[in-house]
């Protein structure tokens, strides 16, 4: 395995690009999303604005999805048989009787 993937570098994205089969690198997420927005800035697809605003509510939607996410498998994983919460005292009830 570690000769099939020598070429990508660890703890990095590494993307394949289709035009000429080679692997781009970058150091992280938001890295990639500089790359990408100032590529979009500048083929004059967005404006400069547009770019930092859908970047700004990219983040906030994410923060959101993984407060969310988290909670859901706390609740999940906290109340599944704790005796302290109704949840967990009706399935310990029924795991008894």
């Amino acid at each position: 395995m570690d000769v099939w993937f020598a070429h990508l570098q660890p703890n990095s994205i590494n993307l394949l690009t289709d035009a000429t089969g080679q692997y781009r690198t970058v150091a992280d997420a938001d890295a990639m999303g500089t790359e990408f927005g100032n590529a979009r800035v500048w083929a004059g697809i967005h404006t400069r604005y547009a770019v930092d605003a859908g970047r700004r509510l990219g983040q906030r939607v994410a923060e959101e999805v993984f407060k969310n996410a988290v909670a859901a498998a706390a609740e999940i994983d906290a109340c599944r048989y704790c005796p302290h919460s109704w949840k967990g005292a009706e399935q310990m009830t029924r795991v008894t009787e």
